[in-house]
């Protein structure tokens, strides 16, 4: 795919009601909205074993796990203009969503840009696969704060709050309240920041993605997150996974050498703090 095609894909209209909560129903593609064009974290719950499996379809099939629960993966999808980094191919496997992942984990995409531009994006790289998505959020489910990003002035500051998974009473979506939790939801989002208001643990922060680098095959077959996720798959617990290994960039945390600009954002929302210090322990930062 050529950078112009990527750069009209990465184009959208802002406009439009992106208060409405979206879902994934059969193969109707619903969004919210988020930050990067096809920025999109994949939510993962724990699957009940189906009571037949099917055989591997090929050698580079996850293979399926001996046990009555198996878990959900999530995964980020980022598609940028020329000229901004990261780019996405969507031929190019180690940045697309491999049909097999599905096959494993229950898959949601958490954008932070618009909903009409997640769309474009999500329904040329996933073509019919976006129907086996759980859900497709964009910006308007994200929380949002009165900060701009240390990385980019103009850049909205927003988290991704997955407690919004877990304890939502929405009817309309296709779980249930209490069917996720921090031991079986994985956020993955080349941003660590936006994951400042989760429980520590529940989100691994691949690098970006850059079309220069060749040699990425980060979820092709042998590639590193790839490998990642098989692992995660025969885990009881996706804290404890992420907590014994250790991927990607570093979450942010008081070693941060930018923390106090980070404690002065958490301070400003103290009443959505989850699994953080004492707000009596976080210095102010004039803005």
């Amino acid at each position: 795919m050529d950078a112009g095609s990527l750069q009209n894909l990465s184009e959208g209209n802002a406009t439009g009601n992106v208060d409405e909560v979206q879902s994934i129903n059969q193969s109707k593609l619903d969004t919210g909205s988020t930050e990067h064009p096809a920025e999109g974290n994949v939510t993962a719950k724990r699957k009940k074993k189906r009571k037949s499996v099917k055989k591997a379809k090929s050698q580079d099939e996850i293979q399926s796990v001996d046990q009555t629960e198996m878990n959900l993966l999530e995964t980020d999808l980022t598609v940028q203009p020329l000229g901004e980094n990261p780019m996405m191919d969507a031929g190019d496997p180690s940045v697309t969503i491999p049909e097999v992942l599905f096959q494993n984990f229950d898959v949601g995409i958490w954008s932070s840009r618009y909903r009409i531009v997640i769309r474009r994006i999500v329904n040329f790289l996933l073509g019919d696969l976006k129907c086996k998505l759980l859900f497709c959020w964009d910006m308007s489910h994200c929380t949002r704060t009165r900060f701009k990003t240390l990385e980019n002035c103009h850049k909205p500051m927003v988290f991704k709050e997955l407690r919004k998974i877990w304890e939502s009473d929405n009817p309309n979506l296709p779980w249930k309240k209490g069917d996720y939790n921090e031991s079986n939801t994985l956020l993955l989002d080349d941003s660590p920041y936006k994951a400042l208001l989760n429980p520590s643990h529940t989100g691994i922060f691949p690098s970006s993605y850059c079309y220069l680098n060749k040699n990425d095959n980060s979820l092709g077959p042998g590639g590193d997150l790839r490998v990642y996720l098989e692992g995660l798959v025969k885990s009881d617990s996706v804290q404890k996974y992420v907590e014994q290994h250790p991927f990607g960039q570093r979450p942010i945390n008081e070693s941060n050498l930018s923390w106090q600009f980070y404690s002065g954002v958490l301070s400003s929302m103290s009443d959505k703090l989850i699994d953080k210090p004492p707000i009596r322990d976080v210095v102010s930062v004039k803005t």
